[in-house]
């Protein structure tokens, strides 16, 4: 019972965000919303770690790529590589998915 009211809560939540978002004026947007959330999160499910840990350290996250270099042991601009080829590699996929092709 308990996560029937955590999940029921979860998506009330959800729910009253997207409708705080300018833009989102419908039941439908905040379906649509839902669907390109969960294609984003197969597609970063799919990025090599090294640029997803990147990727959602600079994006998600907010660190600098100092931070970034730091955090993964790696050089600033190894990170600035990492973080740049992920978003590439990302709207790559985010792009093929709206085309239609299932790559």
């Amino acid at each position: 019972r308990s996560r029937k009211r955590r999940l029921s809560h979860e998506t009330d939540s959800n729910a009253e965000t997207m409708a705080a978002i300018p833009g989102f004026d419908s039941t439908e947007d905040a379906a649509g919303a839902r669907v390109e959330l969960a294609d984003l999160e197969v597609a970063l499910g799919r990025l090599p770690e090294h640029h997803r840990s990147a990727l959602l350290l600079r994006d998600v996250y907010g660190l600098s790529m100092a931070e970034i270099a730091k955090e993964l042991g790696i050089s600033e601009t190894a990170a600035k590589v990492r973080v740049h080829r992920g978003r590439k590699a990302l709207k790559e996929m985010m792009y093929s998915r709206e085309d239609g092709d299932e790559t």
